[in-house]
């Protein structure tokens, strides 16, 4: 939730968040932002498994301080989505960076199975691609990673029809066998001191990820060229 005089402004983007799948960013990561934006936010009251009210849809964290882009591939911002409906969401402040697992993200957040994951993650990365594409897509995708999130204990009102008929087809399209949106489990875990969670999924490789592609490469490198040379020596025989 975004909390902050409102309840939910938590964007409610209570649990889980954004940029774009793909890899699990280092635990000891911080992000440091000076203030956020809600795209599209819609006011929600939830109802259980807490009583708040606040706003439902994706959040914009306005990175500052060291080094932001080391997290995201979009400059020192960050599309995030709320994963926690108890605490709002500060003005400004310094979150951790970890990685959701199947405990949950701690507090008052439920453990998570590795599909529910796969489905936040899922959610959290399409909602990111289509966000633009209609004004109840913001709170319909953070009201669809709730109920995956929260199940049958989340129970809200405030949004309209055509934001809960808009989740109910996003979470039908990451869920059963053969679900439309593949599942992303690579969603990463922001926690503030409040315990407020945040969530997002990205495809750019920290630093540290580079190093270890780039060590590979020339390790690749190198066993093609004492190949190269092998083969010499043994022309040169010949």
């Amino acid at each position: 939730m975004k909390l902050s005089t409102r309840s939910c402004r938590i964007a409610l983007p209570l649990v889980a968040a954004a940029l774009v799948a793909g890899v699990n960013v280092a635990s000891a990561a911080t992000f440091t932002y000076s203030s956020y934006s809600v795209t599209n936010e819609q006011d929600i009251t939830i109802l259980t498994p807490n009583s708040i009210s606040g706003g439902a849809g994706q959040i914009t964290l306005i990175g500052s301080g060291a080094n932001p882009g080391v997290i995201t591939n979009d400059g020192a911002d960050i599309l995030a989505w709320c994963l926690n409906v108890y605490t709002y969401l500060a003005n400004s402040g310094t979150y951790t960076v970890g990685t959701l697992t199947t405990a949950g993200t701690g507090g008052h957040n439920p453990t998570l199975t590795t599909t529910q994951i796969g489905e936040i993650g899922a959610l959290m990365l399409n909602g990111d691609a289509i966000i633009n594409s209609s004004t109840n897509v913001s709170a319909a995708i953070q009201l669809a990673i709730w109920e995956v999130e929260y199940g049958s204990t989340f129970t809200y009102s405030g949004l309209s029809s055509a934001v809960t008929n808009l989740a109910n087809t996003y979470k039908s399209d990451v869920t059963g066998g053969s679900p439309i949106w593949a599942p992303d489990y690579n969603v990463s875990l922001l926690s503030e001191s409040d315990n407020q969670n945040l969530g997002f999924v990205t495809t750019t490789p920290l630093p540290s990820t580079w190093t270890m592609m780039l060590i590979g490469a020339a390790g690749l490198g190198f066993f093609a060229y004492r190949g190269t040379k092998n083969r010499a020596a043994a022309i040169a025989e010949a």
